[in-house]
C-alpha cells in the first residue's frame, strides 16, 4: 500500500459536485472525448483531495486510454437501511467506462500494482509511470472501499468504486 502510514482527515464530501468538476476538466482538455455522465446525489464522509485524485485517475486513464467514448455514473447502492439493495443503500458507488480494448481477466490484478503499464512498448513519457491506479487502489482501500475493473458494455474496461456511506 502506498499510503498506508497516512492518516486522513475526513469531512462531509459531494461526491457528485467533485465527479462533475472532474468531468467539466476532462472535457477542457480533450474537446473531443465524449464523457457522458448519470450522477446521482451523493454525500460521503472521505477526504476531499483523495476522492477527486481517484476520480480524476480514473476519467483521465479512461479519456486517455479509451476508444474516446466514456460514461461516468455515480449512485448509491449496496445493502440499503432496510435491508434490502439497490437505491438509498450503504455505498457510494462510482463507475467509470469507457469503449477502449479493454483489460484481458488475467491482467486485471495486475493493474493496480506499482509501475504496472499493460503495454510495455508504451515509455513513460508517453504512458506514464504505472502509479496511477495503485493509488487509485491505495486510496480507496484507505476509505474502506473496493475496487474492480471488468469488462464494459461499451467494449472497453469498466472501473468500479464502492465506498461506505455514513
Amino acid at each position: 500500500m502506498l499510503f498506508r502510514s497516512t492518516v486522513m482527515s475526513t469531512v462531509d464530501v459531494d461526491l457528485d459536485d467533485i465527479v462533475r468538476s472532474v468531468v467539466n476538466s476532462a472535457r477542457a482538455g480533450d474537446p473531443s472525448a465524449q464523457i457522458e455522465t448519470e450522477l446521482e446525489p451523493v454525500r460521503l464522509q472521505a477526504n476531499a483531495d483523495a476522492v477527486t485524485r481517484i476520480v480524476t485517475n480514473l476519467v483521465d486513464n479512461a479519456v486517455g486510454h479509451g476508444g474516446g467514448r466514456v460514461r461516468v455514473s455515480l449512485a448509491r447502492g449496496g445493502t440499503a437501511p432496510d435491508g434490502g439493495t439497490g437505491a438509498g443503500g450503504s455505498e457510494a458507488i462510482l463507475r467509470v467506462d469507457d469503449n477502449g480494448p479493454g483489460i484481458v481477466a488475467e491482467e486485471r490484478q495486475s493493474i493496480f500494482e506499482r509501475f504496472s503499464r499493460l503495454d510495455p512498448s508504451r515509455n513513460r513519457v508517453d504512458g506514464g509511470t504505472g502509479l496511477g491506479l495503485a493509488i487509485v487502489h491505495d486510496l480507496v482501500v484507505g476509505h474502506n472501499g473496493t475496487i474492480t475493473v471488468s469488462s464494459s458494455d461499451l467494449g472497453g474496461a469498466s472501473f468500479e468504486v464502492r465506498l461506505p456511506l455514513p
